[in-house]
């Protein structure tokens, strides 16, 4: 059986150097037992398979068979050239050659070692980085189910613009692109497309439709001597976690929103996993889980799921943090004297962008105080909760707050204030967010500020009352029986009374709003209103009320 080195000991003595007449490094002679330990495990494998026949495939670890070893052999490889071309200029080509010395001795299929020779650095490096993901794709030919393959064969493809030019200055990084002549030797890499373009599709095979576990990889049960290889639960989440976030990073660095909303989606099915139950178990004091798992707080958690909604939540903020702060550079550069329609249409899409991040900071679902504790003691410039900053972004764009209270100038007085300042914009952004969107849930939020709002108003006697995603500010009737809600009377004469009302700016067709209605001195109630089609400023209802407040409204106008 092939031995497995492990990372942390070659992360350690990687920078160990040659001494009394060395001419072989201890990382180097390290990784060459470890190459050769997988050789002869994948030889003895083929061996075994030609006699036995292949292994049973429903079982994890290295039931695999050669597939297994090839892999190991392979990633290992890739590993190893990766570490190299990490390297500062002064000490990469030694490091890539010495990286060939190790990875050319184990070529996948005809080996073309000895042609490597009469080629420059650059090259060798390049045939060997296509020998690997050739070996990667073959993998999951061999094996349809092996997943390992597929994630190493996206990082090659992300790390493919450095193996072409490590001295590269454009600082594309995985954006970049090679020449056509290059791309060819690369399995799943196109020409003229980014790598980030080309990793997703190969990515997108652990996510190619909704499953309860998110991501395409099953716990399986293990026969293995060795329970150190093989714990199934830590090993199945861990590899879960490696596998999403990579999906995620892609489409976070290909602007994908469209795919995260989706994804996104996907979580909201998913149970609760162990970790996240233990976790929120604890917060409620031992007890059962109060609120549906699509409620729990995604600022604080534990478990995969709960990792999948707070890595996709925020990749979409970063992601419209992003588009509105181009937004915003496009409006500083442009004249002023633009179209009236333009006009119109850039302020539909801002509104549709902010509307986005707002729905990202719902989907926190944290009180305000809860959100405000948290910036207040990280207040550091380092600390970040993006949703925040997407939805204060996006309300500075709306505002065309070019010279005020801006992101970075509140990044700045919140390490010198303990985060007050950031609080606040917070909290007029939301005040701005519950004018433009009333129908949007969130009236936690409503009623948790309104605490803090009072104990700020309180040394002037006034008082703000929340209404739900619509807030408002009321004075307390004094008298005891003006203002308040009358309950209808079974068996109560009613009749039907009309109303006209004025549509709230901002809102879209189809939207809902809520209006209070009184009749007489006794009688209110609640409507919820619908945006009418035809764009109307004043829209026309119809209640049922009881005739007895119309009667006594008749009255009191008379006299």
């Amino acid at each position: 059986m092939a031995v497995i080195f492990h990372e942390g000991k070659v992360r350690g003595i990687w920078q160990d150097k040659l001494e009394n007449g060395e001419t072989v490094r201890s990382y180097e002679s390290l990784m060459e037992k470890a190459l050769l330990s997988y050789s002869i495990a994948l030889s003895g494998a083929i061996k075994f398979e030609e006699e036995d026949g292949p292994p049973d495939v429903t079982e994890g670890g290295s039931s695999h068979g050669k597939t297994e070893a090839l892999y190991r052999i392979h990633a290992s490889r890739l590993k190893i050239l990766i570490r190299a071309i990490r390297q500062p200029k002064s000490d990469r080509e030694n490091a890539e050659r010495e990286a060939l010395r190790l990875t050319t001795k184990y070529w996948f299929g005809e080996d073309r070692s000895a042609s490597l020779d009469l080629k420059d650095l650059r090259e060798q490096v390049w045939l060997v980085l296509g020998n690997v993901i050739a070996a990667m794709v073959q993998c999951r030919i061999e094996k349809p189910f092996f997943h390992r393959s597929v994630y190493r064969h996206a990082q090659a493809l992300c790390w493919a613009p450095l193996f072409h030019d490590p001295d590269d200055t454009t600082g594309l990084g995985s954006f970049g692109t090679v020449p056509a002549h290059k791309s060819s030797i690369l399995r799943g890499f196109n020409s003229g497309m980014s790598c980030i373009d080309c990793a997703l599709p190969i990515l997108k095979v652990y996510f190619e439709k909704k499953r309860p576990q998110l991501c395409a990889v099953w716990v399986t049960s293990s026969t293995s001597p060795s329970p150190l290889l093989n714990d199934s639960n830590r090993k199945y989440n861990a590899l879960r976690c490696k596998y999403t976030g990579a999906y995620i990073d892609c489409l976070r660095l290909g602007r994908k929103r469209e795919y995260l909303e989706t994804l996104m989606s996907w979580t909201k099915a998913s149970r609760r996993d162990l970790p996240a139950f233990y976790h929120v178990s604890a917060e409620a004091r031992g007890g059962q889980p109060k609120d549906h798992p699509n409620k729990d707080s995604l600022l604080r958690g534990e478990g995969y799921v709960w990792f999948a909604k707070h890595y996709t939540n925020r990749a979409i903020a970063e992601i419209l943090k992003v588009e509105m702060e181009a937004y915003m550079q496009r409006e500083l550069s442009t004249e002023t004297d633009t179209d009236i329609n333009d006009k119109a249409d850039q302020t539909s899409r801002i509104k549709g962008l902010i509307e986005n991040a707002y729905e990202c900071f719902l989907r926190l679902n944290c009180s305000f105080d809860e959100i405000s504790d948290v910036l207040m003691r990280n207040s550091d410039a380092s600390f970040t909760v993006v949703e925040v900053e997407a939805l204060i972004s996006g309300i500075n764009v709306f505002e065309n707050a070019t010279d005020s209270t801006t992101l970075t100038e509140a990044r700045a007085k919140t390490t010198a204030e303990e985060g007050r300042e950031k609080v606040e914009l917070l909290e007029k952004a939301l005040d701005k967010c519950q004018e433009l969107f009333n129908n949007k849930a969130g009236s936690h939020l409503a009623k948790q500020r309104k605490k803090l709002k009072m104990k700020r108003k309180s040394s002037t006697g006034e008082t703000s009352i929340g209404t739900g995603a619509a807030s408002s500010s009321k004075s307390k009737p004094e008298s005891s029986g003006e203002g308040k809600k009358q309950k209808v009377q079974h068996g109560e004469e009613m009749t039907k009374k009309t109303f006209v009302v004025g549509v709230p700016d901002g809102l879209s067709v189809g939207s809902t709003f809520q209006v209070n209605v009184k009749v007489g001195p006794t009688f209110a109630k609640r409507v919820k209103l619908k945006v009418p089609s035809n764009n109307s400023k004043r829209l026309r209802f119809a209640v049922s009320v009881p005739k007895a407040a119309v009667d006594a409204e008749h009255a009191t106008k008379a006299s």
